[in-house]
């Protein structure tokens, strides 16, 4: 005598995932096959840490790489995952490590960045009087004097970059010109 397993799947592997077996009023083989939660079957919801693993949202990947991992914070700008330290300042530093979800965000486990607003540099500044040189990248000749960028709020820490409308969206290039503390 053996005892017969079905396994009715979803498609869907995540939280979303849902089977329900509905008895019909008629021609019924739920009994028989004990299959449905009417008929001593067993119905389980979706699992896992997102909707559906196929195809995860940026929002549930940030919501799970913040809680997965320590000392940073996972958002989402412009459909794309930002990193930023529980820190601030020169000591701060974001290191990703080796996590198993490195290979699907595009992490590698050298990824490592430190220093105030991710410069490079492994301490603030002395004071506030170094240089700031923003330097638009990629930028045709014709559209560069339609940018308008400046550093403000220069402090030991951190500095601010301003652009012409909230809404401007370039790439810049940074050079900082000054003495470490």
């Amino acid at each position: 005598m053996f005892t017969a397993v079905y396994t009715i799947a979803d498609s869907v592997l995540g939280t979303s995932s849902t089977v329900v077996v509905t008895v019909p009023s008629t021609k019924s083989l739920t009994e028989e096959l004990k299959i449905g939660t009417a008929d001593s079957g067993v119905e389980t919801a979706g699992t896992g840490d997102v909707a559906n693993a196929l195809v995860a949202t940026a929002a549930e990947l940030a919501a799970l790489l913040s809680s997965d991992m320590s000392g940073l914070t996972a958002t989402v700008e412009s459909g794309a995952i930002r990193f930023t330290s529980d820190t601030a300042g020169g000591g701060s530093s974001l290191v990703l490590g080796n996590g198993t979800l490195n290979a699907v965000v595009g992490i590698t486990n050298a990824d490592a960045f430190y220093g105030a607003q991710g410069l490079g540099y492994a301490s603030d500044m002395a004071n506030g009087d170094y240089r700031v040189l923003l330097t638009p990248s990629n930028v045709a000749s014709a559209s560069l004097g339609t940018i308008a960028l400046g550093s403000i709020n220069k402090a030991a820490d951190e500095f601010g970059v301003e652009c012409e409308t909230a809404a401007s969206v370039i790439v810049v290039d940074v050079v900082i010109i000054g003495d470490a503390a």
